[in-house]
């Protein structure tokens, strides 16, 4: 049975260093094209490097989850993937949609 909560790497406050593990809900229900990867790795993108040193040039909602170059595998069939097919997010893209790493975490 799946846990209630993960782990996720979090920007809590506008100030450098301010960056910590905390364990988060997992998202609810997944609706049309969402999928919920078993992830495997996670990169660290400039932008993260930005925020820790709280050098960023954007607006940030805080708390706000860190991490969207990742990869993992698709835990169940959904779509047109096949259970365990493995999965690499695009760098250029950010998760949005999601209250965990939208910011209301």
């Amino acid at each position: 049975m799946p846990t209630a909560s993960m782990a996720a790497v979090v920007h809590y406050a506008l100030e450098k260093y301010a960056v910590e593990l905390r364990e988060v809900p997992r998202p609810g229900d997944l609706v049309d094209d969402d999928v919920l990867l078993s992830t495997r790795a996670v990169g660290v993108c400039g932008s993260e490097i930005h925020q820790y040193h709280n050098t960023q040039s954007w607006p940030v909602n805080l708390p706000v989850i860190l991490g969207h170059e990742v990869s993992g595998l698709y835990p169940k069939r959904r779509h047109s993937f096949a259970a365990s097919a493995p999965i690499a997010g695009p760098a250029s893209t950010t998760c949005v949609r999601s209250g965990a790493a939208s910011g209301t975490a």
